[in-house]
């Protein structure tokens, strides 16, 4: 995820900040400006195809202003959320704050006292004074007053009456916030008549999100996979053939013998350097086998590179009283972002990392020689020799 904070008067700024933008191989865009902050970004964001297709921008209600039509830099197919609801409106138009406002808070406050329990009386007279000596000015009755508002609930519309949004209930949380806000999304639409125009979408309310369909930037059918074009992951192993094959690769070359496997740093090596003495040297091998291959394989499907290396200190991963090592210990430390070799799956191991599902499953088995007739159950012990048998006790 890439954060950060531009000044729009600054061309320089906006550059520098949109290209560590298209670094971070982020595709979905949060922007919170104001409507000319946005158009500012959106001129510079356009050559640096960060409005292409692949992206995906996500402007708050102050982006999209008040206007329902929109001209100049943008992205076709972006959208806006809108909290229309009077506690959390931004921008709202003011002839929609003032009816709600006069409306809803005297119906809050009358809810509130109806709350009262009856043998219970309340002062609605202040005895706060900004002369207290005592501390702040405090107000008991009032205290409890704030306490059942916040119990209280109201029926309302955030939006005008005749939007149909007459059954939003008005509910607060401990902090006297909203519990439930309605948001609205909009899609930014092309006009058959040319220019682009603002076209409401989707209700979030109730925790429930209801969408009709969205033209997505590109005309396309759907949206941006939001995942990075590439990405480069480390991969720690340990030679355990036929899954992991460690070999020497081709001297002439320095690549792996007919291009079959990958290289990989199998740790140091001391070299001499002449005039130089000994220096150490990273010791490439070449790495094949089943892992590789399946390796090899998930980076062309999901599309990522990968740097395959041997666990340093050539442990499998025990847990110790100073934690843990070997591979387990690379991935718990962020050495490496996978584990790619024979690893047995253990309830210790699993408790501190994921597993892939098991591939593959390897067991203990005894043959022995089948004989006729009606055996005991213990005949086969009677095949092996007393250093078998103690080998398979142990």
């Amino acid at each position: 995820m890439f954060y950060s904070q531009l000044d729009t008067s600054n061309v320089t700024d906006i550059d520098t900040q949109l290209v560590e933008l298209k670094k971070s191989q982020s595709k979905i865009v949060l922007l919170y400006a104001t409507a000319a902050q946005a158009r500012s970004i959106f001129e510079r964001a356009t050559p640096l195809g960060l409005t292409s297709d692949k992206y995906l921008w996500i402007g708050t209600q102050s982006v999209r202003g008040t206007q329902t039509s929109v001209t100049g830099h943008v992205q076709p197919g972006m959208l806006s959320v809108n909290f229309h609801t009077v506690s959390n409106a931004m921008f709202a138009p003011r002839d929609d704050v003032l009816p709600l406002i006069i409306q809803l808070a005297p119906k809050l406050f009358g809810a509130a006292l109806l709350l009262i329990p009856p043998n219970q009386s309340i002062s609605l007279v202040s005895t706060a004074s900004c002369r207290d000596e005592d501390g702040p000015p405090s107000w008991n009755d009032g205290e409890k007053i704030y306490e059942l508002m916040k119990m209280a609930f109201v029926k309302g519309n955030p939006f005008h009456v005749d939007d149909g949004h007459d059954s939003f209930f008005y509910t607060f949380n401990e902090y006297g916030k909203l519990k439930n806000s309605m948001l609205q999304i909009s899609n930014l639409r092309k006009n058959p008549k040319g220019g682009l125009y603002w076209d409401k979408v989707g209700i979030f309310t109730n925790n429930e999100l209801r969408m009709a369909d969205v033209e997505w930037p590109g005309d396309k059918a759907n949206p941006p996979q939001g995942t990075a074009d590439k990405f480069h992951v480390k991969v720690v192993t340990l030679h355990e053939p036929p899954f992991i094959i460690v070999s020497d690769v081709d001297p002439d070359t320095g690549r792996c013998p007919g291009n079959q496997g990958s290289i990989c740093d199998w740790g140091d090596e001391e070299i001499d350097v002449r005039g130089e003495g000994k220096k150490n040297h990273t010791l490439w091998k070449c790495c094949s086998g089943y892992c590789v291959d399946l390796l090899n394989k998930l980076a062309n499907d999901i599309g990522f590179t990968y740097t395959l290396y041997k666990v340093r200190d050539e442990k499998w991963g025990l847990k110790t009283e100073t934690g843990w090592n070997g591979l387990i210990a690379d991935l718990i430390n962020n050495k490496a972002d996978m584990c790619v070799t024979s690893l047995k799956l253990n309830s210790e191991r699993a408790r501190d990392i994921d597993f892939s599902l098991p591939f593959l499953e390897t067991g203990i088995a005894i043959i022995v020689k089948i004989r006729s007739g009606v055996l005991s159950p213990t005949a086969f012990l009677g095949q092996e020799s007393q250093l078998v048998m103690e080998f398979i006790s142990s």
